[in-house]
């Protein structure tokens, strides 16, 4: 996306961490960790923080629901064997459920910075990523061994036998990016009180046909109202029912609610994440 298109873009960068590799006899001697490196490309707002919601994107890093197991992220395939590879070595480590699993939007408190109730439901995660030239924010997932070969072999297993059963000394695995989609943004820190820290984020988004560069109160307007997205619950605007975060829910009074120190995403569509190819694809080795 250009400058000229009035939009923010973020370059991804994937990569394990030092040595990278997965030890068949010792696991859990040097455990894999893939890191995401963020940081903003230059545009027509280079002195502004980015503040994106991490869940349902491939930066989800949410226990039992990120973004290996809902596939915006792809499983460790097999990059190339070595001399000694042999049939029964596993291609692929697959990370998502081995059943059908129907992952559900969270509905809850309107305000998304206090999400969830139940601490026992995955959360709601942001990251603040700096203005152009300012530096970056990074995510980690784990990769345990016990995870990576959960979906092979049987219950049974020890986990020795599966690394000796399913793993050959020097293959190689990549992970590389799935969905680059981001779900809700905006200007903002979420360390600065003139940002967003102590603000109350909610879920709804203005369209795309908006734009960025807007006078204040432009997105004020019904009109404007009319078009809002949430794409964190999935409800219309236009069409709050009873199964709304919350009952009795009105349509957004955006001059109102600022007031009150709510928050609203920026248009989706006016943000892109991208990386290049040598950066879509992160490896790691088999070692003895």
């Amino acid at each position: 996306m250009s400058s000229q298109n009035h939009g923010v873009e973020l370059c991804l960068k994937f990569n394990f961490c030092p040595p990278a590799t997965l030890s068949i006899s010792n696991p859990s001697a040097s455990p894999l960790k893939l890191i995401a490196t963020i940081h903003q490309t230059p545009s027509v707002f280079p002195d502004r923080p980015v503040t994106i919601l991490t869940k349902y994107s491939c930066l989800d890093t949410t226990p039992r629901e990120d973004a290996f197991r809902k596939g915006d992220m792809h499983s460790p395939e097999l990059a190339f064997s070595s001399t000694r590879q042999v049939d029964g070595s596993a291609k692929v480590l697959n990370l998502r459920p081995t059943k059908r699993i129907t992952f559900h939007r969270i509905s809850g408190d309107p305000d998304l910075a206090k999400r969830p109730e139940n601490p026992d439901t995955p959360g709601f995660t942001f990251i603040t990523i700096p203005p152009v030239g300012k530096g970056s924010v990074q995510v980690a997932w784990e990769l345990s061994a016990e995870r990576l070969m959960s979906s092979l072999g049987d219950d049974s297993t020890s986990l020795q036998k599966k690394l000796e059963h399913f793993l050959r000394v020097g293959d190689t695995y990549h992970v590389w990016l799935g969905d680059l989609s981001i779900r809700w943004w905006s200007f903002g820190s979420l360390e600065d009180p003139e940002g967003l820290k102590g603000k109350k984020i909610s879920r709804f988004s203005f369209s795309d046909d908006l734009g960025l560069d807007r006078e204040k109160g432009a997105d004020e307007s019904e009109e404007v109202v009319s078009k809002m997205q949430d794409l964190i619950d999935l409800h219309n605007v236009n069409k709050l029912s009873s199964r709304s975060a919350v009952e009795g829910e009105e349509k957004p009074d955006i001059k109102k609610m600022r007031e009150e120190g709510w928050v609203f995403g920026e248009p989706p569509g006016l943000l892109k994440m991208i990386a290049q190819d040598e950066d879509k694809v992160a490896t790691f080795k088999i070692v003895e």
